[in-house]
C-alpha cells in the first residue's frame, strides 16, 4: 500500500509541471541533439499503450523507446481522462518513460 501511495505522489507531481510545449530532458540527463521525431503515446486505465494510435504490447513498447533513444526522438504523451487521477500501471508506464532518458512532453489532448 506504501507503494502505491509512493507512486501515486511521484506521478501527480510530475504532471504539475507538465503544461510545456517544449520537450524536457529529465533531470540529471544531459542536455543532447535535438529531437529529431515525435512519437505519441496514449496509456489507457489498465496500463493499455496505444502509439500513433496503434496498440503496443510491452515488448512492442520497449523496442519503440530504444529506437526513439537511438535516433533523438521524444515522446509526446497523454492518458485516458487526463484530468482524473492517475492509475498505478499508468504511472508504472509513465516510469519506464522517465526511466529511458528520452525527451517527454505531457499533452492534455
Amino acid at each position: 500500500m506504501k507503494l502505491f501511495i509512493l507512486l501515486f505522489i511521484v506521478a501527480s507531481v510530475g504532471f504539475c509541471g507538465c503544461k510545456k510545449k517544449d520537450a524536457t530532458v529529465p533531470v540529471g540527463a544531459e542536455k543532447s541533439a535535438p529531437v529529431t521525431s515525435q512519437l505519441k503515446i496514449k496509456i489507457g486505465p489498465n496500463g493499455e499503450i496505444h502509439a500513433n494510435n496503434k496498440q503496443l504490447s510491452q515488448e512492442e513498447f520497449m523496442q519503440e523507446l530504444q529506437r526513439l533513444k537511438q535516433s533523438n526522438g521524444g515522446i509526446v504523451y497523454t492518458r485516458d481522462n487526463p484530468n482524473a487521477d492517475t492509475t498505478p500501471a499508468q504511472a508504472a508506464i509513465v516510469q519506464l518513460m522517465e526511466q529511458s532518458g528520452i525527451p517527454l512532453e505531457f499533452s492534455r489532448q
